[in-house]
């Protein structure tokens, strides 16, 4: 008999963004507010477009990138910040690393780098989350399966990014409630292989629906 699991209860969320006091006209200044901007920054930069009004679609997925081409007008950095992807760090450290690691290489490329100042700078900026109980809840696979299709899309971005930066094991929320239910292993596979920076929300929830219908699919 099956111990019982408690509900999956679903929180929305909102992102307050917040001045960090940091900015930089130049790629060598953007170095050194890189060595000391909170990791909050950092997460804000990459992340928060996702819960942030957007007039139109970004070229790029980070705000890195599109300062860099920009107000830079440095098309090959652009491209190289928007290809270093946060799912692929185990940390926000390891991301920026990485980030310097771009703009030292980029810097020994071209002198003009080094002097070429903008009038618009870039702002570091950190967000302060929000978080709001759900009315939403869930108490079986099935059930979670169906929500996926009514949740707000900050509670996607809650449970499914935000968690990855606050769990132990940098899983998300719905994967470690599924943990209670055998039968979902292949749903959890399937989870795991979903990137949320290279997608929309929307397209998430979309993500997130085929993963449990190929989980349902396999139990049968």
């Amino acid at each position: 008999m099956r111990q019982m699991t408690e509900p999956f209860r679903f929180k929305s969320c909102d992102l307050v963004p917040l001045s960090t006091g940091l900015r930089a006209q130049t790629l060598d200044e953007l170095a050194q507010r890189l060595q000391v901007a909170p990791e909050g920054s950092l997460h804000y930069h990459f992340w928060g477009r996702l819960l942030r009004p957007q007039i139109g679609e970004s070229e790029y997925g980070n705000d890195f990138a599109s300062w860099t081409e920009s107000e830079l007008h440095d098309r090959t950095l652009a491209e190289r910040f928007s290809a270093a992807n946060p799912s692929d760090y185990d940390d926000l450290e390891g991301l920026r690393e990485e980030l310097l690691s771009l703009v030292e290489g980029r810097l020994d490329e071209e002198e003009r780098l080094h002097w070429f100042r903008t009038e618009r700078p870039f702002f570091f900026t950190r967000g302060q989350l929000l978080v709001f109980d759900g009315q939403m809840t869930a108490s079986t696979p099935e059930e979670l399966h169906r929500a996926f299709g009514e949740a707000e899309r900050s509670s996607l971005f809650y449970h499914f990014i935000d968690a990855r930066r606050r769990t132990e094991g940098h899983g998300d929320d719905f994967s470690l409630w599924l943990e209670a239910f055998e039968e979902t292993e292949e749903a959890r596979r399937h989870l795991r292989y979903l990137d949320p920076y290279l997608l929309s929300l929307e397209e998430l929830r979309s993500g997130l629906r085929q993963a449990m219908a190929s989980g349902e699919e396999a139990k049968t």
